[in-house]
């Protein structure tokens, strides 16, 4: 299985999608308070843009892998949410 194929797998789950922001944004970046206030039970997946290579090329990419988090009532409204774009590279 090529890396970007496998990085699109472990991230097609929202476990592993959720644990990322998580580490990403909570412990990494120190960001807990933003971490919290986005709602995890209500995340979605958004449909995926197809992504090909090169014209002619043999190449092929896989899809970007696209979250929307919204945040929980009372944090801004029913339109609020974080986008989390995954681009597998390979």
């Amino acid at each position: 299985m090529k890396p970007d194929a496998t990085f699109k797998n472990i991230f097609s789950y929202r476990f592993m999608a959720a644990e990322l922001v998580r580490w990403l944004v909570g412990e990494l970046h120190g960001a807990r308070e933003l971490v919290e206030a986005l709602d995890f039970d209500r995340m979605e997946r958004v449909p995926e843009q197809s992504t090909s290579g090169p014209a002619g090329g043999k190449r092929s990419y896989a899809s970007d892998i696209v979250w929307r988090i919204p945040f929980r009532p009372g944090r801004g409204g029913e339109w609020t949410h974080l986008i989390l774009m995954i681009e597998p590279q390979g």
